[in-house]
């Protein structure tokens, strides 16, 4: 009985935070609403972008713990997110942020269909040497475009320049430089 007179309260979120323990600051909480703030800027800031306004979602590579929120809050997809049957998507993330050269990583990029990477720079999921951990020290290759996030200077959003990954492809190739 007494569940019910909480829930038929006037003020339910009050009466439910008198029972539930709130996370102390600098908590998990916290890391929530930080998440949701970061997510919620990077969402706007790739709908700027040409061919992305109108709800057209996009690919993202961000670190896996990101993969929740995003999925959540936008209609963006994420290579990878901390579920235990998405084992192709998680190998797929380790491969790419594991790559030690930026070669590998294009590859990838492009065998993976990512449009864009989120970096944050003091994220621990990375290893020095390892390709997001070189996004977060900068500068990126050049098939890669950071966009300013206003207001997040410790996030960082790189486009993939489709136009540079098709040029770097055809050098790859050897098909550039050809004359018919």
């Amino acid at each position: 009985a007494f569940v019910w007179l909480i829930m038929l309260s006037p003020l339910p979120s009050i009466g439910l935070s008198l029972l539930i323990p709130q996370p102390a600051a600098g908590g998990a909480g916290e890391t929530v609403v930080q998440h949701h703030r970061v997510v919620d800027q990077v969402a706007q800031r790739i709908g700027q972008q040409p061919g992305y306004g109108g709800g057209r979602s996009a690919l993202i590579a961000a670190d896996i713990n990101m993969g929740p929120t995003i999925l959540a809050r936008t209609s963006h997809g994420v290579l990878a997110a901390p579920y235990h049957r998405n084992e192709e998507g998680l190998l797929k993330q380790l491969k790419l942020q594991n790559s030690q050269d930026d070669d590998i990583a294009l590859s990838l990029t492009r065998k993976f269909g990512i449009d864009y990477f989120m970096v944050v720079a003091d994220s621990t999921a990375t290893t020095p040497g390892d390709f997001f951990h070189r996004l977060q020290q900068q500068p990126s290759p050049p098939w890669l475009r950071l966009l300013a996030i206003e207001g997040l200077p410790g996030v960082m959003l790189y486009r993939v320049d489709t136009e540079q990954v098709h040029a770097e492809t055809l050098v790859a190739s050897g098909i550039e430089g050809r004359r018919p």
